[in-house]
């Protein structure tokens, strides 16, 4: 026979957990374009300050269609000049000259977009921290939006992230 002191306290005996204790501001780092990794300067564990680039794409295709952005909306430019000109001696009507307007507006706003994804065909890190994960390498071949880099800077401290069962999630307050 056992016996054993009887003492106060909770009638369900205490949990014990597994889990794993990781910054609460981790990022996941991609290109908003895809395209082929030139090369990423950076490997799990390594400490990164805000604003160093961590990961480039290869340039060539991103360049290109900047430079077929700029050269669409040079000619359209060439054209609305050319299309006020003749308005002006009544060679044209008022609709042709507003497409041309219309053309020459759509021209440069694809030329910013093309300037807004090459800016982002690299990977800056956003604060300063630490690399968590490396998720690609170089030559590897990319989607816009994939996961290339997972950074945390732990400036918002740090969580215990665990599963836990129904029965036990109950016996938790916070």
């Amino acid at each position: 026979v056992a016996t054993a002191f009887a003492t106060a306290g909770p009638d369900h005996p205490a949990l014990v957990l597994h889990g794993a204790i990781g910054a609460r501001d981790e990022l996941r780092l991609g290109f908003k374009v895809g395209g082929v990794v030139a090369r990423i300067d950076v490997d799990a564990g390594d400490a990164v300050r805000a604003g160093q680039v961590l990961a480039e794409l290869e340039p060539a295709e991103v360049d290109a269609l900047q430079r077929q952005a700029r050269e669409l909306d040079d000619r359209a430019a060439r054209e609305l000049e050319r299309g006020e000109k003749l308005y002006a001696d009544e060679v044209i009507s008022l609709e042709q000259l507003q497409d041309l307007r219309t053309q020459r507006a759509v021209a440069a706003a694809q030329l910013e977009s093309a300037r807004f994804n090459r800016e982002h065909a690299r990977i800056v890190a956003p604060a300063a921290g630490v690399v968590l994960q490396r998720l690609a390498n170089a030559r590897e071949l990319v989607a816009p939006g994939q996961p290339v880099l997972l950074v945390s800077s732990g400036t918002r401290g740090y969580v215990l992230r665990t599963a836990v069962a129904d029965r036990e999630l109950l016996q938790l307050s916070p």
